[in-house]
């Protein structure tokens, strides 16, 4: 028999609980409201049927509330912790851990880029600062620049134009990439730009550097104080997860503090689940990484001496003719992509048509080939951009994809015949 007793042992246990339950306000607030009106009810309590009934399941729902409350504290206190010791781990995606540099992860790349620019303008920059930004940085990176230019002194300059730059201006941040997203695919020389910043006082400049196209690349030292490394997380399966559109940021570690705030309040911090997906050690992406890059390099080489130049030429860092070659080779990878450039009277809606035979003859085949804007995870994609991007020449960008060898050659053997059909 439910009794009085029962009902207020019952409601003290909750009240108890919910004193040491960490919650919003607003939440508590809530439940000590439905507790208060169990309580009166317990005070004017009588030994009536339905008033007992009513009475034990005013009870249980306060209960069930208030379970379904301990269970997501405790979610968010394992995602938030998961995603901590994770996000350690992340700086090995730039290419090497150095202890006073920490990581973040974003919603995006461009979450990424956001954060770091923004960091440094608030806390690192005056107005009429000199900022140096490479020509061949993502286009919406480019655009950001752009807009800054009423506050700022800047500058883009060709790759080879950096070093020489970075001396005689004295910039206080220096923006670029590990590889241009156009259809010259080159490559920048970081190793070199980071000796030239450290023999120029590294406390007083800032460098980016968007490693999107050719990840896992970068070598920081102790001495390095002012660097920032961004990715679109998502192009290699860095997270082992397609589900979820992600950026890394690894930045010094007394920046933080500043950033986790800037993360927040722009809304570029990751679902509340996403630490659940994370499941998969660097060391997994690591060997990805190799897979694509050398499937990459092997489909380079062979549409290289298969493809007439009068139809589609072959732009990758592993080609002799590449401007990067002798670069490229120093690296631990070189990407994942390649490009196929068409010669300049072919048009764009043309070179789109020859895409998209392509595609077609891959599926006859049997030979999955996705035609989408973006490149990564593990299938082949292959896409005619060039419309938005950076030298508005229209090429044919193919991710060949975490495949097989074989799997890689059959690719390789079908665009062929697709482009000489």
């Amino acid at each position: 028999m439910y009794s009085h007793e029962k009902a207020v042992a019952e409601l003290s246990s909750i009240s108890t609980l919910l004193s040491a339950c960490e919650t919003d306000d607003q939440t508590r607030s809530l439940l000590e409201a439905d507790i208060s009106t169990v309580n009166d009810q317990i005070n004017t309590f009588v030994e009536d049927e339905s008033e007992i009934i009513q009475l034990r399941l005013a009870i249980r729902n306060i209960l069930s509330t208030f379970l379904h409350l301990i269970h997501r504290e405790r979610i968010k206190m394992l995602t938030e912790s998961n995603l901590s010791i994770h996000e350690q781990d992340l700086r090995v995606y730039c290419g090497s851990i150095v202890d006073h540099y920490s990581s973040l992860l974003t919603t995006s790349g461009m979450s990424a880029y956001s954060l770091a620019e923004d960091h440094l303008i608030n806390q690192k920059m005056q107005p009429g600062d000199i900022i140096i930004c490479s020509e061949s940085v993502y286009y919406r990176i480019k655009q950001r620049l752009e807009r800054l230019r009423k506050f700022f002194n800047i500058h883009f300059k060709a790759i080879e134009e950096l070093e020489a730059d970075i001396t005689s201006m004295q910039p206080k941040l220096v923006v670029v990439d590990t590889m241009g997203n156009d259809s010259a695919m080159r490559m920048t020389n970081i190793g070199a730009l980071l000796d030239v910043i450290r023999e120029n006082n590294a406390k007083e400049v800032s460098l980016i550097i968007d490693g999107t196209m050719l990840p896992n690349t970068t070598q920081l030292s102790p001495s390095d104080e002012n660097m920032y490394y961004i990715e679109s997380a998502g192009k290699y399966l860095q997270l082992h997860t397609a589900s979820h559109n992600s950026g890394v940021l690894v930045s010094p570690r007394n920046s933080i503090p500043s950033l986790q705030a800037s993360r927040r309040n722009l809304g570029s911090n990751p679902a509340s689940d996403f630490a659940f997906h994370l499941d998969e050690s660097p060391d997994a992406y690591k060997k990805r990484l190799t897979r694509t890059s050398n499937n990459a390099a092997q489909a380079a080489h062979y549409l290289n001496n298969e493809l007439p130049p009068s139809k589609l030429s072959v732009v990758h860092p592993d080609l002799e003719n590449h401007p990067d070659h002798l670069l490229a080779k120093k690296l631990k990878n070189m990407g994942g992509n390649l490009v196929l450039k068409a010669p300049p009277d072919i048009s764009f809606s043309k070179l789109k048509a020859i895409t998209n035979k392509i595609v077609s003859d891959a599926q006859i085949s049997d030979i999955v080939l996705s035609n989408v804007s973006n490149f990564g995870g593990v299938e082949p994609r292959i896409l005619c951009a060039g419309s938005a991007q950076n030298d508005f020449v229209p090429f044919i960008r193919l991710y060949v994809g975490d495949t097989s060898q074989e799997y890689t050659q059959r690719l390789a053997n079908c665009i062929v015949d697709s482009v000489n059909s």
